[in-house]
Order: structure tokens, then sequence, then C-alpha cells
């Protein structure tokens, strides 16, 4: 689970770590790391207007994720393009393979993720 992984469509990247008994990620790469104006692209729609000037590259994107038998629960997910936190959770398939499973209600997408 503590490694880089890379989103379906190859347009980011995160790298997972442990801090005591949780994980969490951060966003390491973006193949388009900057704005129509040439800028640093930012956390924009995030609720506490004072975090909005934060760079998007870097930003921690889980937090809160604690092992539980076969899956990672509890977590939280930030979604930077609609600026709020859901909660998450994180199977792995096989040793290459995350499935990410944010959840809004009744709703739980799950997304895939690729080792790098």
């Amino acid at each position: 689970m503590v490694c880089k992984w890379s989103g379906e469509d190859n347009k980011a990247r995160f790298e997972t770590i442990k801090t005591g008994d949780t994980y969490s990620a951060k966003i390491i790469f973006l193949v388009e790391p900057n704005d129509d104006t040439d800028n640093s692209k930012t956390d924009k729609n995030k609720p506490d207007k004072s975090l909005r000037n934060r760079p998007a590259l870097g930003f921690m994107l889980l937090s809160g994720l604690a092992y539980a038998g076969k899956m990672w629960e509890n977590g939280k997910i930030y979604s930077s393009e609609r600026g709020e936190t859901l909660p998450c959770s994180i199977e792995l398939a096989d040793k290459n393979t995350l499935k990410l499973k944010a959840s809004k209600g009744i709703i739980s997408p799950t997304q895939t993720k690729k080792r790098l």
C-alpha cells in the first residue's frame, strides 16, 4: 500500500505514506500543474478561503485510513474539484491495483489506481 499510484487517466499521481497507525496520500504529479494563466493550479474550491491559494501539487488527498483486515477504512478523501471531503476506503485488488471508494450518501463510486 505504501508506494506511488497513478489514476485511471494518468493525469495525476499520488504517494501513500504511513504515519503511526493511519495512512494518507499526497499529490506528487499533475500532467497539467498550471492553470490557463500559467500559474500553479490552486485549491480554488476549498471551503476555507484562507487555504485557496495553496498549490494543488503536494497537498494531502487522502487521510486517516486505518487498516482493517483486507481493507483500509474510515479515511477521508478531498475533492479539489468540488471542494468537499468525503468518507473513503481502499482495497487492494492485487499487488498493483488499488480500488478507492468514496461515499456520498447512497452513492459510492469506485476508482481504480495502478502502482507505479
